[in-house]
């Protein structure tokens, strides 16, 4: 059963299910919830399978979202499959589909191949519901560049792409958890990363497979890379010809003909305009574009120059501009948008502010080099990691490269001992001298105190440990944040990809020994990424080790009117929290940087409160 309905929305689409104990097909729900974001498009299609109720809102000329049904399988879809060809051409060659063609199609040809199975196999930045009438299974991709969003009730199953619209598909309160936001707030984690900021309402983890029926809910990993950690040691050319091959591929992946890369004067989305230019070139015959903000009254911020350099050594065609987006308006706007509070670290304004030159300027995907910082330079307990696995010589030429990079001999040996520290002598230090490095003068110490214990008690590792778990702390880490941008980039039109994310190229430098992969003789970050781009980018980019300083830049733009408004005396106060002391430094307009970072977080979170 197919309806299809709306006038062209947005670049980026949505999907909603609902499983429901009865017998009955609530089409209308299923419409209630895809209308509830309008700005992911408003072509829907549903369709019906058993007690299941599936449907795909879309932008008319996205031809990538959509539904497909087999017999008493159906599935929706949304996004981009960027390995389509090659997951089409496996199925065929198993005989288990001859015309499929669109990404809906090809995914159910390949679940009743490979089943579950079907998820680890898909690469791209996408949503998944496959049914067969009586249960749901939900995933994302590997890195949740799409979201997903699920409740589940007495008798009925919904998942949606928003919160907003599981809501409205659910019909339950909605109610805030109070606990959520003060946890996040206070300790920068939630207690349960299934966690949203609406009670009643979770989140599909990443890498998860969640299966929905008249049991209730239950979810596993579909992948985990853990296993793939330092298992290949490649030679130099091999290990050259290896990155060659794999970050070509994550840059094909992404390319649609409407790309801008948003480069910066660094190595990371550096890297990504190296390999785009000659292969849009290749494709297009034309150069491809760039776009950048430029801030030529704040020299220590600034990098046009370096820019430049990059996109004159490649011929590509660049676009600038000055933001002037103030990171203080519109967060009431803005809470209501994200269904939360805008995230820690995510200056949204500047996010949307970009999108939309991008949009203005007629793109419709935007490279980012985000991701890559935590690939290339986690180098965290590596000292840890190299002397309890029996590696004293890369250890050694990891300390004396540290050593001569300008590291304290004293620091360096502190970092030996506690690395080969039993974890009972280190667990009770711990305990009893227990610091909250960013504890400002407004927190209440007791209060953030007990949740960092609970905090540390629940989430210690053994110090042999602490790297490989390093390694893989981006997957962990990805939620509230990745969610807020996705969300952004739907109202704003456009659709972020980040090629440094591409599964395979990942998981190959995953794979990489730490002393290759490190450098262990080399104290400058990411060299090994600066060997293999040598040649490829200008010297003047290759050999950069400053970075900008962007701390007077936004020192100077706090506006301590709208910080007052939602900071002194609010309605819905948070635990752990001297709003008096707040007010005084509000008063006296002297918030340092880090101080000006917590209290703009305090006021989104207040700004989202006020919603009730």
């Amino acid at each position: 059963m197919l309806f299809v309905a709306g006038i062209p929305g947005a670049s980026m689409a949505s999907l909603a299910a609902v499983l429901s104990s009865s017998r009955t097909e609530p089409i209308d729900t299923i419409t209630r919830m895809l209308a509830a974001a309008p700005h992911r498009g408003t072509t829907h299609e549903v369709i019906v399978r058993g007690r299941c109720v599936a449907g795909v809102a879309r932008d008319d000329d996205d031809g990538h979202t959509g539904t497909a049904a087999d017999g008493a399988l159906a599935v929706a879809f949304s996004g981009r499959l960027d390995n389509l060809p090659d997951v089409a051409a496996a199925v065929r060659a198993a005989g288990a589909g001859d015309q499929i063609h669109t990404p809906a199609e090809v995914v159910l040809a390949a679940w009743r191949l490979w089943g579950k199975a079907t998820a680890g196999r898909l690469r791209g930045s996408f949503s998944v519901i496959v049914t067969d009438g009586s249960r749901v299974w939900a995933f994302r991709d590997h890195f949740g560049n799409a979201l997903l969003f699920f409740h589940e009730g007495p008798r009925e199953f919904y998942a949606a792409t928003e919160v907003k619209q599981v809501i409205a598909g659910a019909q339950i309160a909605r109610e805030p958890d109070m606990e959520a936001l003060e946890r996040y707030f206070l300790v920068g984690k939630l207690s349960d990363r299934s966690a949203s900021w609406f009670k009643g309402v979770r989140r599909v983890l990443i890498a998860s497979m969640l299966v929905a029926d008249e049991r209730g809910v239950t979810s596993d990993p579909y992948w985990d890379p853990a296993p793939i950690i330092e298992t290949i040691r490649p030679g130099a050319d091999e290990l050259a010809a290896d990155f060659e091959r794999l970050m070509s591929q994550a840059i094909e992946r992404t390319l649609d003909g409407r790309t801008v890369i948003s480069l910066s004067g660094g190595l990371d989305s550096a890297t990504l305009a190296a390999f785009a230019a000659p292969i849009h070139l290749a494709r297009a015959n034309a150069p491809i574009a760039a776009l950048s903000a430029v801030y030529p009254a704040w020299p220590t911020v600034d990098e046009g120059e370096y820019i430049r350099l990059i996109t004159d050594a490649l011929g590509i065609e660049l676009h600038t501009y000055e933001p002037t987006a103030n990171p203080f308006q519109g967060l009431r706007e803005w809470a209501e948008r994200l269904d939360g509070p805008v995230p820690r670290l995510i200056a949204i304004h500047e996010v949307a502010e970009y999108y939309q030159q991008a949009r203005a300027l007629g793109f419709r995907t935007i490279l980012s080099g985000d991701f890559a910082e935590s690939l290339n330079d986690s180098r965290a307990y590596l000292t840890h990691h190299l002397l309890h696995r029996g590696r004293l010589s890369a250890a050694a030429r990891h300390l004396r490269s540290r050593r001569a990079g300008g590291a304290s001999r004293g620091a360096l040996v502190r970092e030996a001992v506690a690395a080969v520290t039993p974890g009972f002598l280190e667990r009770a230090y711990h305990r009893r001298t227990l610091r909250i490095l960013q504890l400002m003068d407004w927190m209440d110490e007791r209060v953030v105190k007990a949740m960092m214990a609970a905090e540390q008690a629940e989430s210690w590792i053994p110090a042999g440990d602490r790297w490989r778990v390093s390694q893989l702390a981006p997957l962990g880490a990805i939620g509230v944040g990745y969610e807020a941008v996705e969300t952004c980039q739907a109202y704003c039109g456009v659709r972020r990809r980040e090629p440094w994310s591409d599964v395979d190229l990942f998981e190959h430098i995953l794979s990489l020994p730490a002393e290759t992969r490190f450098v262990t003789e080399d104290p400058r970050a990411k060299a090994l990424l600066r060997r293999l781009l040598r040649g490829r980018l200008p010297d003047g980019i290759v050999n950069r080790v400053e970075k900008p300083r962007f701390g007077d830049y936004y020192t100077a733009r706090v506006d301590y009117d709208v910080l007052r408004k939602w900071l002194v005396n609010p309605e819905h106060p948070i635990r752990g929290v001297r709003y008096d002391v707040v007010a005084d430094h509000l008063e006296r307009k002297d918030l340092s940087m880090r101080g000006f970072m917590w209290v703009r977080d305090l006021a989104a979170v207040h700004a989202f409160l006020s919603l009730w």
